[in-house]
């Protein structure tokens, strides 16, 4: 694993920010990296309950290429039947990897465009994202 961490959770509503650290490895050597991810996010679901959403914050976090951190937006991957919203945080900076991604993944994620774009870069911008997507969803 490249060394990633998990060095912050918290529950805010019943939104799970969960922040990480560290430099992903490369394309697939960073296969691991975002299953340690998606282990940890599963596990804190699992103990805490009824989650309605995922805030990664990647700030703190470099990405730079790696298909497998498409299965962050794939529907199930957090909870069987069970729709997760997710936003993620990222500095502009460190955005090129993460624009690429979506870009590659060829969906309707929006990256930065607006207030329901998934990508924000703060945890209020990450709040306000999700609450709008749930509420379109109604």
């Amino acid at each position: 694993m490249g060394g990633i961490k998990l060095i912050k959770s918290e529950l805010i509503k019943r939104y799970l920010y969960l922040k990480f650290d560290g430099d992903v490895e490369y394309g697939s050597a960073g296969n691991e990296d975002c299953e340690f991810i998606i282990q940890e996010s599963v596990r804190l679901i699992k103990e805490l309950g009824n989650i309605q959403a995922l805030i990664f914050d990647f700030k703190n976090m470099n990405y730079v290429f790696g298909n497998r951190f498409m299965r962050l937006f794939e529907p199930n991957v957090f909870g069987n039947n069970k729709t997760i919203f997710v936003s993620v945080i990222i500095d502009e900076s460190n955005s090129d990897g993460w624009r690429s991604l979506i870009e590659f993944l060829d969906s309707d994620i929006s990256f930065f465009v607006n207030e329901t774009s998934v990508f924000q870069n703060d945890v209020r911008g990450a709040i306000r994202s999700v609450n709008k997507r749930m509420n379109s969803k109604r």
